[in-house]
């Protein structure tokens, strides 16, 4: 399962790959988009930002997979139902 995750989020990621490759002579720190919260980005600062973003969810399921610490859906919805961890 985890090698499908893997390939699939490897895809998802493959067009932005090839419009980057396909147009290496751009200058996309020159290019700007305004955003509502984070104010004005280039091209790149939202592709590193979600790559970023991949990494610390990769690093959350490794842990969860390997048991290091429980899944915070277990432990927050344990402690609604009985008002502590049990």
């Amino acid at each position: 399962v985890a090698e499908a995750l893997l390939g699939d989020l490897t895809a998802s990621f493959a067009p932005a790959r090839v419009l980057f490759d396909r147009h290496p002579n751009l200058d996309y720190e020159a290019m700007v988009h305004g955003h509502p919260i984070l104010g004005v980005d280039t091209v790149r600062q939202p592709v590193r930002i979600a790559a970023l973003h991949e990494r610390r969810h990769q690093g959350q399921m490794d842990q969860i997979t390997r048991a290091e610490v429980p899944p915070p859906s277990v432990t927050s919805g344990a402690r609604r139902r009985s008002g502590r961890i049990a």
